[in-house]
């Protein structure tokens, strides 16, 4: 908790801060570090969440998790509510997606704003980020976002428990 309240407090009176080594992962600073590093260090399976499937670097980091045998499943959002009508930002994200191999899921109700990663849930190795950071440039390189990565079982099995049950729709 120090390290957010550092945070806070340097973002309000306008000076830099350097974050801890640690499960927190701050943009613009490391959060697209941490993120594809979970992506990339995968081995058997991810699970994903995403409000956004725009940042270039993510997918290719999810494509090429699919393409080294990862079981890829991606939850997205269709185009935002508000934007009924308009077309979907996301399509060509989710079209390149399913072309390297990854399994995608668009749910339009309720409306997908979770933002996690679940890698290799039930093994060793299995870690989950859950944050704000959406997959895009100006959410990992612009935005303040805050996520913390975990291997905490209880976390886990229910993120797991929530994601199949929302892939099931």
């Amino acid at each position: 908790m120090g390290e957010i309240t550092r945070f806070f407090e340097a973002d309000w009176t306008g000076v830099q801060a350097v974050p801890a080594a640690g499960a927190l992962a701050w943009s613009p600073v490391n959060a697209r570090a941490k993120m594809t590093a979970l992506v990339n260090n995968a081995r058997g399976t991810l699970d994903i969440y995403n409000e956004l499937a725009l940042d270039k670097k993510m997918l290719a980091a999810m494509c090429a998790a699919a393409g080294r045998g990862v079981k890829v499943r991606f939850i997205n959002a269709a185009a935002h509510p508000k934007e009924d009508g308009k077309e979907d930002p996301n399509k060509p994200g989710r079209e390149q997606l399913a072309a390297a191999g990854v399994r995608v899921k668009v749910i339009t109700s309720p409306f997908i704003h979770a933002k996690a990663i679940l890698a290799d849930n039930g093994t060793a190795a299995a870690k989950a980020y859950i944050g704000s950071g959406n997959f895009s440039a100006v959410s990992f390189d612009r935005n303040r976002e805050l996520g913390v990565i975990t291997s905490e079982k209880q976390v886990l099995d229910p993120l797991q428990k929530v994601f199949d049950q929302d892939w099931a729709r």
